[in-house]
This record gives structure tokens, C-alpha cells and sequence, in this order.
């Protein structure tokens, strides 16, 4: 459709890959540098990826009714381009939503270990109590499931 999108190849190029979204960091280059060096060493590719509207990615046209679950689509452009078969998906903050839709778009068979973290939500912020007995967000849930899962401390071991 004419837009760009930003990212960045880094690490080793013949390594296992895996897909970085952000928008903490706000472009791809949050995963640059040191983090390149170190995923060079330990066999990975980084294919990190800046969201529409976000560094130098275009965001989507004016009255394009356009969501999240859109971004798998502009994804698979990239996963294309790269000769990706299979990859890992690695993200944090808020761009943990577009690698849940990435990890549920693409088929399994291309998909292997998600490493989303998400930040909690202070227990005592407006509406936390209407939540349950513990008062925990529902991301916070979701993410004390996904850490007692027995394959997270390996996954979270090898992406690192």
C-alpha cells in the first residue's frame, strides 16, 4: 500500500531468528548495538521491528480504519524479505500486543518460543480492587501464567 516500514537485521545472519517489537524503545535501533553484538556470538538473528506510526515507520493513511491485528500483515512483507522460515518472537511494553497478534496470525509451524513483558499495573490504581481478591491487572495474570510455564525460564535464557 505504499507505506514504509522500519526495521533492523542484526546479529548473526545465518543464525536462529527472532522477531523484536517495540514501542518503548520507539524505533527498531532499541534493539541495536550491544544487544547485536551479544546475539552474534550466541548464533541469533535479531529482526527488530518499529510499529506503524513510530520512528521511521509510516503510519497508517488518514481514514484507513486499520487495528493492531492488522500488523501481521505488514509482518509477513518482512518475513518474506528476510527468507524467514521459522523465528521467535521477542517484545516488550506495549509492543507485546502486536507480537501476541503476530504469534496467533502466523501458523504455528513458523512460530516458536514468545517472550512478551509487559509492565504491571500498580495495585492500587483506579478500578484494580473491582479486579479480584489480589488485585492484579490482567496482564499481570497473564504473565505469571506465561512465567509458570515450564519452557519460559529456557526461552527466556536463550533469547538472552
Amino acid at each position: 500500500d505504499g507505506r514504509k516500514l522500519e526495521y533492523l537485521v542484526g546479529g548473526d545472519p545465518d543464525g536462529v531468528a527472532v522477531l523484536c517489537v517495540s514501542i518503548q524503545f520507539g524505533s527498531c535501533f532499541g534493539y541495536a548495538g550491544p544487544l547485536f553484538d551479544s546475539a552474534a556470538q550466541k548464533g541469533i538473528k535479531i529482526v527488530s521491528i518499529t510499529v506503524p506510526g513510530f520512528g521511521l515507520s509510516d503510519g497508517y493513511p488518514l481514514g484507513v480504519d486499520r487495528s493492531v491485528s492488522a500488523f501481521p500483515g505488514d509482518v509477513a512483507l518482512i518475513v518474506k524479505a528476510e527468507k524467514l522460515n521459522f523465528f521467535h518472537i521477542h517484545s516488550v511494553s506495549a509492543g507485546s500486543v502486536y507480537a501476541a497478534m503476530i504469534a496467533i496470525t502466523f501458523p504455528d509451524s513458523m512460530v516458536g518460543n514468545v517472550c512478551i513483558s509487559a509492565p504491571p499495573t500498580d495495585p492500587g490504581a483506579p478500578g484494580m480492587k473491582e479486579l479480584g481478591s489480589k488485585g492484579e491487572s490482567p496482564m499481570v495474570k497473564i504473565m505469571k501464567g506465561l512465567a509458570s510455564a515450564p519452557f519460559a525460564g529456557d526461552c527466556l535464557g536463550y533469547i538472552f
